[in-house]
């Protein structure tokens, strides 16, 4: 299975080598990965004006804590806020990933399947590789 390269941040897996490795894996026909870009398209788009709002909403939170005397009600008002935003954003993830979901062939959901299975022991398939037990 191949890995997603790390972007030059260092931030985590580049998106566009991630889709493509996972693409690769599945098996996607052309039509399959177009259809998906758009998906990825589409959940992007809709994230984007919520980033920038937790964005906001996190200066004006981290301005007003460094004032003399917060208010709570407006720091707890503060902290809902971005809770339910992010959880906006765990919505349209969640809504992304079963419209690919809808895209696949049975045999294609059961490679995802059996990633979803391994996925709990990914952390320690680095130690044993260390050890040379695999």
């Amino acid at each position: 299975m191949e890995e997603a390269p790390a972007p030059e941040n260092g931030k985590g897996p580049d998106p566009r080598a991630a889709a493509e490795a996972v693409g690769k894996y599945l098996g996607l026909t052309q039509d399959q990965a177009h259809a998906w870009g758009d998906i990825l398209k589409a959940t992007g788009d809709a994230i984007h004006p919520i980033g920038d709002q937790i964005r906001d909403k996190e200066k004006a939170l981290h301005d007003l804590l460094g004032t003399s005397n917060p208010s709570t009600a407006s720091v707890g008002q503060l902290v809902v806020d971005i809770k339910n935003l992010r959880g906006q954003i765990d919505g349209l993830l969640q809504q992304g990933a079963t419209q690919f979901i809808a895209l696949l062939t049975a045999d294609q959901k059961a490679k995802l399947d059996g990633v979803r299975a391994a996925a709990p022991i990914c952390p320690v398939v680095p130690a044993f590789a260390f050890l040379h037990l695999l």
